[in-house]
């Protein structure tokens, strides 16, 4: 071994000794530990790389604190809607609350259609009939409800109205968590229909009605209403007389019934011996559970449609007038006639009726006293020159036209009050029955009144002068 050697410098600059150093002997016991603790860190190493390595942690979303609000702030809880049933108990009280007709019952601007539309249906609600029941009932009757794709809800439902129970379905649109009553929704009828028929084995005849399915419930009432109201026209205007004893009359007609869910009025055609009548659905316009009661819309729709058609037929020949039209004005006359007649307990709406401006049966003044029905056109031809009643037959067919169109037309109603004032309702009746065979006016009034034409004109001219 080499020794150790180190420098030594002095203070003086040029002075440099190099010395020798000795070191004593090391011991065998620390050679020893130093070689142990090599060996040891050596094995520790090993060890530690035959540990295997732990899988990688797999990267997760991060974790969003939970934000738990303060007992002294609460979160407000989000808006419920109100259940249907205390919107159509809130309407309900508040049509019974009405103490007149003339309370708005539905409010137009929620409309969703033409403003016709909406305007017609408030008429309808508001319509002749206090809303209320009898002290004894229920304020009304929930049957059915059901919701629609768009969100409305329909409600099925009864309701008394002027004494007797009404049906109808009213519709409800939610308008800031409040349900609304609003216009009927088209989506309420799938398309899907159904036909109600009465053959040939019926006491009035052939009569079909073709529906939308939801209707179906309703359409008895229709069917119901539609019969009646042509057998009271047909036995009061002496249709001809039955062929088959199993009927009540012969009616020489076939009703060709359609529901239309959204139609406003009722549309007629005359199609040679088919009389076409579109009819808005019974859901909308509702109805009542007595055919009798008083103000029924299909009551009214019944004899508005077949008015004119019935009169037509009791002229004792139904397809004459499609070819020969002479006295047609008097035709027109007796249907007007009738109109008038109607019993004051049917209440026709306006919105299916339209009444006549013809004067009463029989009027009198407070005391009692009968006034005389000629007495309106008395004044009405003062300053108008007449119209011979012969020409009046021929009128339609000669094609008058211009300012005596009207004198013509007027002067055949009040024939027609002359007959009924003279010779009774019932002369006015076989009147229209000989219209129908009649080649000329002298001949229908001969056939039907004990008096010759002369006679007739004679006293006609001194009644309509006020004589």
């Amino acid at each position: 071994m080499s020794p150790d050697i180190e420098w030594r410098v002095g203070e003086d600059a040029d002075q440099e000794t190099i010395a020798q150093t000795a070191h004593a002997p090391r011991s065998w016991r620390k050679r020893w530990v130093v070689i142990s603790a090599i060996g040891l860190g050596v094995g520790l190493g090993l060890l530690y790389r035959s540990i295997p390595e732990p899988l990688p942690k797999p990267i997760g979303p991060t974790l969003v604190p939970t934000v738990i609000a303060s007992p002294l702030s609460p979160l407000p809880p989000p808006p419920t809607p109100e259940p249907l049933d205390i919107a159509v108990e809130r309407d309900a009280e508040y049509l019974a609350s009405l103490k007149t007709n003339n309370g708005v019952t539905f409010n137009p601007a929620l409309a969703q259609m033409p403003q016709a539309y909406a305007d017609w249906y408030a008429a309808l609600q508001n319509a002749y009939g206090d809303w209320g029941p009898p002290s004894y009932q229920t304020l009304y009757t929930v049957f059915e409800t059901g919701t629609l794709p768009s969100g409305v809800m329909w409600v099925k439902l009864g309701q008394f109205r002027h004494g007797d129970f009404y049906r109808h379905t009213r519709f409800y649109r939610l308008v800031n968590d409040r349900w609304i009553w609003t216009l009927p929704d088209a989506s309420f009828w799938s398309g899907a229909t159904a036909a109600a028929m009465a053959g040939d084995a019926g006491t009035i005849g052939p009569i079909t009605i073709d529906h939308p399915i939801e209707d179906a419930p309703a359409i008895g009432a229709v069917f119901d209403r539609f019969t009646r109201a042509y057998q009271n026209l047909c036995e009061s205007l002496k249709c001809s007389p039955p062929s088959d004893r199993s009927r009540l009359w012969t009616p020489g007609l076939t009703l060709s019934i359609t529901i239309q869910p959204l139609l406003m009025q009722p549309i007629v055609q005359d199609r040679g011996s088919t009389l076409s009548i579109d009819l808005p659905s019974p859901r909308v316009v509702g109805y009542y559970e007595d055919a009798n009661a008083r103000g029924d819309p299909y009551v009214s729709m019944a004899y508005a449609t077949l008015i004119d058609p019935v009169v037509r037929l009791a002229s004792g020949d139904y397809t004459r007038w499609e070819t020969d039209r002479s006295g047609e004005l008097f035709l027109q006359a007796i249907a007007t006639w009738k109109r008038a007649r109607l019993s004051d307990e049917l209440f026709l709406m306006g919105m299916f009726y339209q009444p006549t401006i013809l004067p009463p049966s029989s009027a009198h003044m407070p005391d009692g006293q009968l006034i005389p029905l000629n007495q309106r056109y008395v004044e009405r031809f003062r300053q108008d020159e007449l119209v011979p009643l012969v020409s009046v037959w021929n009128w339609t067919t000669q094609g008058y036209f211009g300012p005596l169109e009207h004198v013509a037309t007027q002067e055949a109603e009040a024939m027609v009050i002359y007959i009924e004032e003279r010779y009774g309702q019932e002369g006015v009746v076989r009147f229209l029955n000989s219209l129908g065979k009649a080649h000329s006016l002298e001949d229908a009034i001969e056939a039907a009144l004990p008096v010759s034409f002369e006679e007739f004109n004679r006293q006609w001219t001194k009644w309509i002068a006020g004589d």
